[in-house]
C-alpha cells in the first residue's frame, strides 16, 4: 500500500473515533463529604470490586479514607484520620488470598493496609517506616514473584539515609531495608512526590525498585536492598552515583 494511502486511512479512522466521543454526564459528586469536604492533597482514588459482585467501588483519601458506592457515590465505609494521605491509593491482593487490600501512606509517618471491603486495618498494620517524616511515595510490587505483594514507601524529607522502606503483607519490615544505609554508595534525599516505580528491567525474573530523589540521583535497588550497578560507561558505579544531569 502506498504511504499516502496509509496516511489517509489513519485520518479516516481518527475522524470516526472522534465522532464517537460523547459529552461526559455527571453521575455523582462530593463523594465522602459530610457538611463540608476535607482538603484533598495529591492522592489519586482507585477503583476496586471489593466483594466480587461485578459492581465497582471507589476508594479515595484526603484525611479520612472512604469507600464509595461506584454507582451513587454513597459512603459505604469510612476510616477517619487526622493525618493526610498524599500518595495515590494502592490496591492489591497482598496475601494472594482472594481478598484485596487498600494501602495508604500518611503525613504522620505511617502506612496502613486496610481490608478493602470494610476499611478495617489488617493485622500488623499500621507501621511507621519513617518516624517524624511524611510518607510521600507508595507502591506495591510482587518482589518475590510468588503472587504476594510487598509495600514500598518513600520518605518526604531530606537526609542522607533511610529514604525507602519495604514491608511484607503482614506489616513486617523486609530484611535489608531501609535504604540507603550508612556506608551505601550513592546519594539520595527527599522523595517529595509519589514516584516509586517497580519493574523487572534486568529481566532477572524478579522486579527491581527505582526511586527518583530530590538531589538529582535515582535509586536503583534490588529486592534485598542492594544497589543496581550502572552501565559500565560510568565506571564502577551504581545507579545512585550517576546524576541525571550527566551529559551523554
Amino acid at each position: 500500500m502506498h504511504p499516502r494511502t496509509l496516511l489517509l486511512a489513519g485520518i479516516a479512522l481518527g475522524a470516526t473515533a472522534h465522532a464517537d466521543v460523547r459529552t461526559p454526564v455527571l453521575r455523582w459528586q462530593y463523594g465522602g463529604c459530610t457538611s463540608f469536604c476535607q482538603t484533598g492533597w495529591y492522592s489519586s482514588p482507585a477503583i476496586v470490586d471489593v466483594d466480587g459482585d461485578g459492581q465497582a467501588e471507589v476508594v479515595a483519601g484526603s484525611y479520612d479514607l472512604v469507600l464509595l458506592n461506584g454507582a451513587t457515590g454513597a459512603v459505604l465505609h469510612r476510616a477517619a484520620s487526622a493525618a493526610r494521605i498524599w500518595p495515590g491509593i494502592a490496591v492489591a491482593d497482598l496475601n494472594h488470598d482472594g481478598h484485596p487490600s487498600v494501602v495508604v501512606g500518611r503525613n504522620n509517618g505511617s502506612a496502613t493496609a486496610f481490608d478493602a471491603a470494610t476499611l478495617a486495618a489488617r493485622g500488623g498494620w499500621p507501621v511507621t517506616p519513617f518516624p517524624g517524616a511524611e510518607v510521600r511515595a507508595l507502591a506495591l510490587g510482587d518482589l518475590d514473584a510468588n503472587g504476594t505483594f510487598q509495600v514500598v514507601v518513600g520518605a518526604g524529607r531530606s537526609g542522607a539515609t533511610n529514604q525507602v522502606n519495604v514491608y511484607a503483607p503482614n506489616g513486617g519490615q523486609r530484611a535489608g531495608w531501609p535504604r540507603l544505609q550508612a556506608g551505601d554508595a550513592g546519594y539520595a534525599a527527599g522523595i517529595y512526590n509519589d514516584d516509586i516505580a517497580i519493574a523487572d528491567l534486568k529481566r532477572s525474573g524478579y522486579p527491581q525498585i527505582f526511586v527518583p530523589t530530590d538531589v538529582h540521583y535515582i535509586l536503583g535497588l534490588y529486592r534485598d536492598g542492594s544497589a543496581i550497578a550502572a552501565n559500565a560507561m560510568y565506571g564502577a558505579k551504581v545507579w545512585a552515583q550517576v546524576g541525571v544531569h550527566v551529559n551523554q
